[in-house]
């Protein structure tokens, strides 16, 4: 995490997301299956990409992880803009 903090403008498009993804859950109630779907494989994405930098990537440079972060940044932003919509619409 230490090394991942190195890129403010990735980190804070990662925490914007977690936090509206956590909000629009918890406020809204509504589960929708497409918003539930993006928040699956992204979570489970940056688990398995924690998981190997943890146990193989030890000492690794720092655009190992970063370059898989990177192939799931359009759904991000599309589950972003989804949910911007689903609460703009109430």
């Amino acid at each position: 995490l230490k090394n991942l903090s190195k890129d403010i403008p990735l980190t804070l498009v990662f925490i914007y997301w977690l936090l509206l993804t956590i909000i629009f859950f918890y406020k809204r109630n509504i589960f929708k299956k497409d918003i539930i779907l993006f928040t699956f494989l992204i979570s489970m994405n940056f688990i398995l990409i924690f998981i190997l930098y943890i146990s193989i990537w030890r000492n690794a440079e720092l655009e190992s992880p970063i370059r898989y972060m990177l192939n799931l940044l359009h759904l991000i932003f599309y589950s972003q803009f989804i949910i911007i919509d689903k609460i703009s619409e109430s």
